[in-house]
């Protein structure tokens, strides 16, 4: 059985190991590693994550089974797109820039468990997280060279409405910016 549950600051090393390991299953064998396993050192450490942890609005869930985490999700709440890297957009944005909006910053599934149908319970789960978080708007950024989170996404009722940059080490990386509305 699978079930989802904050994540609290005893739980910090659970959600470094998950964290690195699914960043890296995700990501490792597509970037540099010189500029990779700084930026993974940097971001999933114990320090900044403890430091995010502590952010209001930050919200970090695992999935776990058998008290295992296979899966998690981090859902900034209240958060603009206007707050990201040199955001562009496709259109005027500026009628949407006071609507109450979350970001889903981080979903990560191990890699044993991607096919199983798993996501889509993730997906439904974050998505009520931002209803109950009064969230009009759901948005993410994902890779523009990462096809298959991308197809996914649009799957799930995602569209894309611009691109963000995504600065790993001195790489600057295109993603879009994808969006629904709750």
């Amino acid at each position: 059985m699978m079930t989802f549950r904050m994540v609290e600051t005893g739980d910090l090393y659970k959600l470094v190991e998950i964290a690195c390991t699914t960043f890296i299953e995700t990501y490792g064998d597509k970037n540099d590693p010189e500029e990779f396993y700084p930026y993974v050192e940097k971001t999933f450490s114990p320090e900044t994550l403890i430091e995010e942890l502590h952010t209001e609005g930050s919200l970090f869930y695992f999935l776990e089974q058998q008290n295992e985490p296979i899966g998690y999700f981090k859902l900034n709440v209240n958060k603009s797109p206007l707050q990201t890297d040199r955001p562009s957009f496709h259109f005027d944005f500026s009628p949407f820039s006071s609507m109450q909006m979350s970001e889903l910053e981080r979903i990560y599934l191990r890699k044993a468990f991607h096919g199983k149908g798993i996501a889509a319970k993730l997906m439904q789960y974050i998505e009520d997280c931002a209803r109950q978080n009064q969230s009009l708007y759901l948005w993410l950024g994902v890779w523009t060279e990462n096809p298959r989170a991308v197809r996914y996404y649009q799957k799930c009722g995602f569209n894309v409405f611009g691109e963000h940059i995504f600065q790993i080490g001195s790489d600057a990386q295109k993603d879009f910016l994808m969006w629904k509305k709750l």
